[in-house]
């Protein structure tokens, strides 16, 4: 038999992993929002959701299953008062797309809930 030898495999731990994923993320959000400039796809909104000290709010439709972020302090034009979708946008994908609530903090934190009962409708 052969005697076992040592092997050693240097292991980067210098890779931030949630960083290199949100990058990806946010890569992905905006050549989405670059291929349609309607948040939501222009489908109807159902829900409205605003953050604790109202700097931040997001936008449900159920149509798409989109939750697009809006920043309210970057407001240029405080006459017309027109918001601009911020690069925020999250599609719900799971099989549980039911929104029931959601809630977003001041520093864009999304926490939803969704129903995780089958549509017996269809």
């Amino acid at each position: 038999m052969s005697q076992p030898s040592d092997i050693s495999v240097k292991i980067d731990d210098e890779i931030d992993i949630e960083n290199n994923i949100a990058t990806d993320v946010e890569k992905n959000i905006a050549t989405d929002i670059e291929k349609n400039d309607e948040p939501h796809n222009g489908k109807p909104i159902t829900m409205i959701e605003i953050s604790p000290k109202g700097t931040y709010l997001v936008t449900y439709s159920p149509e798409d299953y989109s939750i697009i972020g809006w920043n309210v302090t970057k407001v240029v034009d405080m006459d017309e008062f027109q918001l601009k979708p911020d690069d925020y946008c999250h599609i719900i994908t799971h099989e549980y797309k039911n929104m029931i609530n959601m809630c977003v903090s001041d520093d864009k934190k999304l926490a939803y809930i969704s129903d995780y009962r089958n549509d017996l409708s269809k």
